[in-house]
């Protein structure tokens, strides 16, 4: 992971951690970097990241690696064939 990412990670991870001593650090050295509009954009990439699982669990579709039944028989899983070059 480059610089620029890490700097992003260590601050989602603080952010959703409620890290302050390790945020706000972080938080100031991305506004002096990229300014405002930059941590408003990777705010709401934390937000996004949150709020999509936490909807499909609550509209009942949070049930990961669960077998699909159709007409009372498991589904069989077949891996598409390679496209032809």
């Amino acid at each position: 992971m480059g610089e620029i990412a890490s700097l992003a990670y260590r601050f989602a991870r603080a952010v959703l951690a409620r890290d302050i001593e390790a945020a706000d650090p972080l938080r100031e050295e991305i506004l002096r970097r990229w300014g405002k509009g930059a941590l408003v954009d990777i705010g709401l990439a934390v937000t996004t990241a949150r709020l999509y699982p936490t909807l499909k669990y609550a509209l009942g579709h949070g049930k990961a690696c669960s077998r699909v039944t159709v007409a009372g028989q498991p589904a069989r899983f077949e891996r598409p064939m390679a496209l032809a070059a």
